[in-house]
């Protein structure tokens, strides 16, 4: 088990645990936790806004030397946060409430959703500290919304809004850095059945959906994602295209 820093108060547990690695003051796998952020960050540096219960876990690790990705050839850069994605609702599923529990999803690329509203994200970034690659994970949950949803944000949902005010979102911390664990050090990892795992988790596979990107935007069906943690795509005319984890919004095409 990796050692669980809890942090009281912090700005970010993602931009701290990624200062420990780059300051080298990092050697074996570290994970930080808190229940409130000041300052969150998601993806391409958005800010992460808390929602008064919530639940910010960093984990941080050296890449395991001669981890095998079958599926993926040796430059392609192993998709962390759609495995990881998988590795979280996976673990949300048997802890939260039944009725949450049911409407859990996952939305390319990287948010967790439940009964169609955002309640969670996973945020992926590589660093090398002195030839050593180095892997960063932020996995932010919302337990529950005790603070005025900012103007864009009504649309979140909390995962324990349903539970017995006893029930903590500390519950999940163990068991989340256990299942990231099991997987940074699984001395072999399957593309593919990571892939087909995502599938049973998507929101949006086979349903028609628009991506967004800044010099792009394609309408098609969702056909899920590939080993690569790429989306894929059928446009009206046949043609399947993927695209990449980056700069890219997917959005579903209202009935």
């Amino acid at each position: 088990m990796w050692p669980i820093e809890r942090c009281l108060a912090v700005g970010s547990t993602h931009l701290l645990a990624m200062e420990r690695v780059r300051e080298g003051r990092a050697r074996t796998p570290f994970a930080l936790v808190s229940r409130e952020q000041t300052a969150g960050i998601g993806q391409h540096g958005r800010a992460w806004v808390s929602c008064g219960d919530g639940l910010a876990l960093s984990l941080a690790w050296p890449q395991l030397p001669g981890q095998v990705v079958q599926g993926l050839s040796q430059d392609t850069p192993p998709p962390w946060p759609t495995w990881l994605g998988v590795a979280v609702v996976e673990v949300l599923c048997t802890r939260i409430p039944a009725q949450a529990a049911a409407g859990l999803a996952l939305k390319w690329p990287n948010d967790i959703l439940c009964h169609g509203h955002k309640a969670g994200g996973v945020l992926v970034q590589r660093l090398t500290v002195s030839g050593q690659g180095w892997l960063v994970a932020g996995i932010g949950l919302n337990g529950r919304w005790r603070v005025p949803k900012p103007d864009g944000l009504h649309d979140a949902v909390g995962l324990l809004e349903l539970a017995a005010p006893s029930t903590s979102v500390m519950e999940w911390v163990v068991p989340l850095v256990q299942a990231v664990a099991d997987l940074a050090q699984a001395p072999q990892i399957d593309a593919l059945a990571q892939s087909s795992a995502h599938a049973q988790w998507d929101a949006h596979i086979g349903e028609p959906v628009v991506l967004l990107a800044s010099s792009e935007r394609l309408e098609g069906h969702s056909e899920g994602v590939a080993p690569d943690g790429r989306l894929r795509l059928r446009l009206a005319d046949g043609r399947v295209v993927t695209r990449a984890l980056g700069a890219v919004s997917l959005r579903g095409v209202a009935a």
